[in-house]
C-alpha cells in the first residue's frame, strides 16, 4: 500500500468588506409579465423546501411560517412523501373556526392535518411547462387557482412527481417590485 501525498493548499488573508452567501437565499432580480417564468420559481433543487407534519398544532405552523417569512409549508410524512400543503390563509381562514365548532375541540387541538390541503387535491405544474411559460402566464395560473401558490413537479424516469418548485404571488409581486406587494399578491389569486 503506498502513502498518499497530500498538498496544503494555498491560502491568504480575507480582503476588507469580503461578504458571504447566506444558504437558502437567492438574489431575486426584477421581472415583468413577459420574463421567463422560471426567474420567479422558487427552485427546490437548489434551497430546501420549508416542511411540517400533520401532527403539529396549526400555531406552531404559522409562527414556523413568520419565523420564516413564508406563507406555506409542504406537509410531508415521515418518509418525506408529501401529504399536503398549509398556507397562510388556510390557518387564518374561517375553517379552523368550523373545525372547532363542528367537533366541539379547542383551538391549542387543530393540527396542520385539520386544516391542510391534501395531497390528493393539489394541482401541480409540470418543469417542463414552466420552461416555456413566462411570467403572466403564472400570474394567470394563480388567478384561476385562485390560491397564492402553485408547485411544480418534474416526472422523473420512473413516472414519479418530485416537487422542484414553488410558485408565491407575493415573491412574484416582489421581483415585479409592485409597490403594494400585498394588494398585488392578493390580486393575483
Amino acid at each position: 500500500m503506498t502513502a498518499d501525498r497530500f498538498h496544503p493548499l494555498p491560502q491568504s488573508k480575507l480582503k476588507a468588506g469580503a461578504g458571504y452567501e447566506v444558504v437558502g437565499t437567492l438574489s431575486f432580480k426584477k421581472v415583468n409579465l413577459h420574463s421567463p417564468a422560471i426567474e420567479v420559481m422558487t427552485d427546490l433543487r437548489r434551497v430546501e423546501a420549508l416542511t411540517t407534519t400533520e401532527v403539529i398544532n396549526i400555531d406552531a405552523a404559522e409562527k414556523m411560517m413568520i419565523d420564516y417569512g413564508v406563507r406555506s409549508l409542504i406537509v410531508v410524512d415521515s418518509e418525506h412523501k408529501i401529504t399536503g400543503i398549509i398556507t397562510s390563509t388556510d390557518i387564518l381562514s374561517d375553517k379552523p373556526m368550523q373545525i372547532i365548532a363542528d367537533r366541539g375541540l379547542l383551538h391549542s387541538d387543530l393540527l396542520v392535518r385539520d386544516v391542510m390541503t391534501p395531497a390528493h387535491k393539489i394541482k401541480v405544474i409540470d418543469l417542463q411547462d414552466v420552461m416555456k411559460a413566462k411570467v403572466g402566464d403564472v400570474v394567470e395560473t394563480l388567478k384561476q387557482s385562485g390560491r397564492q401558490h402553485a408547485l411544480v413537479v418534474d416526472v422523473l424516469d420512473n413516472g414519479h412527481q418530485r416537487l422542484c418548485g414553488i410558485f408565491s404571488a407575493t415573491q412574484i409581486a416582489r421581483q415585479m417590485q409592485t409597490e403594494k406587494v400585498a394588494e398585488a399578491a392578493t390580486q393575483f389569486a
